[in-house]
């Protein structure tokens, strides 16, 4: 079929047409659940179908137009879910550069690994099939002011799979009650001694590592993790919080069907210095408020 160039011309038109309404709709839908003019974002998760108990990776891209007029400010982004007035989890997302540095017609993009912690009862009828949560991203000013949500959606979370193995805690571990002693209440933490070591069960396929916890050593720690026979990474530590995120490939993992982790450290603190009211003179070294393999 032969077309002629004034249809040819009118045959292009359509389309370039075509796309361009289709462009509009999409950013008008983004754009509806965003408080800022001008700016739209979309938010995937890597995973297709979220459960509890999930190491998931966020990637967020944000689309400005001419319309935008810019931020004025810093903001700090942070991803968050919501169900039943309760956080499930918040997560402060980096972004380069700053948004008070945003101009128009770009795309900014960022990504980063997000921990769904166990939250749902399989035993409850009205959650054991999973539930809807509120998911967003939101700007959050450095200091008072209104917070600005720029994306919105509901999320389904269904409960972590039964076939997930527990990690199985070996030598090397003490539960500590900083505050049994005041309020008679039986809430432990976990630490790690000079040595901890745990036993995982080999997935065979790819898996994810995420360690987190709090470094209450004021000097800094050295520290030193293996996973089976080889060394997985070695840092230096500073005080105060740390996450240590590690995806794994079935070689890392090896072909043994069990794995030890094995968490060292170079300097220690004792109990009773840390809690000088709990005389108890054993060393610690490393708070773990999360250790998850999956």
């Amino acid at each position: 079929m032969i077309i002629s160039k004034g249809k040819k011309f009118k045959h292009f038109c359509l389309i370039e047409l075509f796309f361009s309404v289709v462009i509009s709709f999409v950013f008008s839908s983004c754009q509806k659940e965003s408080e800022v003019v001008g700016l739209a974002a979309t938010a995937q998760f890597s995973d297709k179908s979220l459960s509890d108990n999930l190491v998931t990776k966020l990637r967020v891209k944000l689309i400005t137009t001419s319309a935008f007029k810019g931020l004025g400010k810093d903001y700090q982004m942070v991803a968050e879910s919501v169900w039943q007035d309760k956080f499930i989890f918040k997560e402060k997302l980096n972004i380069t550069p700053q948004t008070s540095k945003w101009l128009p017609n770009r795309v900014y993009e960022t990504e980063k690994y997000v921990y769904i912690p166990p939250f749902i009862d399989r035993f409850n009828l009205q959650m054991s099939r999973g539930i809807e949560a509120d998911f967003r991203i939101v700007l959050e000013p450095a200091g008072p002011g209104p917070y600005l949500v720029i994306f919105r959606r509901s999320i389904s979370i269904s409960p972590c799979p039964l076939d997930v193995p527990d990690i199985v805690f070996l030598e090397g571990w003490e539960k500590v009650n900083p505050t049994r002693a005041a309020t008679g209440n039986s809430l432990f933490e976990l630490w790690s001694q000079k040595q901890a070591v745990c036993l995982l069960k080999n997935p065979e396929r790819p898996a994810i590592l995420m360690i987190r916890g709090q470094n209450e050593v004021v000097e800094g720690q050295r520290v030193s993790i293996y996973l089976g026979s080889s060394q997985l990474d070695e840092f230096n530590l500073s005080p105060g919080p740390f996450e240590k995120i590690y995806s794994l490939t079935p070689g890392q993992l090896g072909s043994d069907p069990e794995l030890k982790l094995v968490i060292s450290v170079d300097k220690t603190i004792k109990i009773n210095e840390l809690y000088p009211g709990i005389e108890n003179g054993r060393e610690l070294g490393l708070k773990i408020d999360t250790l998850y393999f999956r």
